[in-house]
């Protein structure tokens, strides 16, 4: 009886226990005081708290946005929240994103290099704060 109630769970929660999380970046190396991005993801989760960037070192965090997305195919659910960062690194050099915990998962460590914008570049770093 045990073993029924154990499959039917299963069954009828087949995401219980398959909770995946990534981060990546759009571009790899970045420029210097150009913005990027970083996205983290997490299916089937079940915290869905925003994670802690607060070790990424020297990066500066521009903006944030978060999507949720549920889908239903059949008796399957799928739950993905997205966190998508905009990220300037203010120097030159080779940065690291560490890993980072969303519920029990860690997303892989991220090795970020950013190089120094070329003289052809017309484009200038502009900051406008309100």
């Amino acid at each position: 009886m045990i073993k029924l109630l154990f499959i039917g769970f299963f069954i009828i929660f087949p995401n219980f226990c398959s909770a995946d999380v990534s981060a990546w970046i759009e571009n790899n190396p970045v420029k210097v005081g150009q913005i990027f991005k970083l996205y983290i993801e997490a299916k089937n989760s079940s915290d869905t708290n925003e994670p802690n960037l607060s070790n990424i070192g020297d990066l500066e965090i521009i903006n944030k946005s978060v999507q949720n997305k549920t889908s239903i195919v059949g008796t399957s659910i799928t739950r993905t929240v997205k966190w998508t960062y905009s990220i300037i690194a203010p120097s030159e050099g080779n940065y690291i994103i560490p890993a980072i915990q969303i519920g029990n998962e860690l997303t892989s460590p991220i090795r970020l290099k950013a190089v120094k914008l070329l003289k052809s570049d017309n484009s200038q770093r502009v900051r406008l704060e309100i």
